[in-house]
């Protein structure tokens, strides 16, 4: 019997947990346009959630500092926001973000990724 491949949203079954990755999002900086497309982006982050495939997201707040206090190197207070996203790789879960309504859009200037360990928390 062939099985059906998983879709795009959804992890492929593991003998283990599937792994969770940490991913960056950097926005256009054009509020107004920003605005507009949200409903439709939180609708798509809202159903990658309902299929247990996003653990968490949000905007980022604030200035980005250092530990002494410092602003941090870079694009101060770039919009951009986290999220938490079960996948089987790194580019796994950025072909699953590939969807988001703000990708299509050009509001997403650059997208980081990185496998998170989780150790202990609310998702262990």
């Amino acid at each position: 019997m062939h099985a059906e491949p998983a879709s795009p949203a959804a992890p492929a079954r593991h003998t283990g947990p599937v792994p969770i990755y940490a991913i960056e999002y950097r926005y256009d900086s054009r509020p107004g346009v920003l605005d507009a497309g949200r409903p439709a982006h939180r609708s798509f982050m809202g159903r990658l959630h309902a299929d247990g495939v996003l653990l968490a997201s949000g905007p980022l707040r604030g200035e980005p500092l250092t530990d002494d206090g410092a602003a941090a190197p870079g694009e101060p207070g770039a919009p951009g926001a986290l999220l938490l996203l079960r996948a089987d790789s790194a580019q796994a879960a950025l072909r699953i973000l590939d969807d988001d309504p703000f990708r299509g859009a050009g509001l997403i200037a650059s997208r980081t990724v990185r496998e998170w360990e989780l150790v202990t928390g609310a998702f262990a």
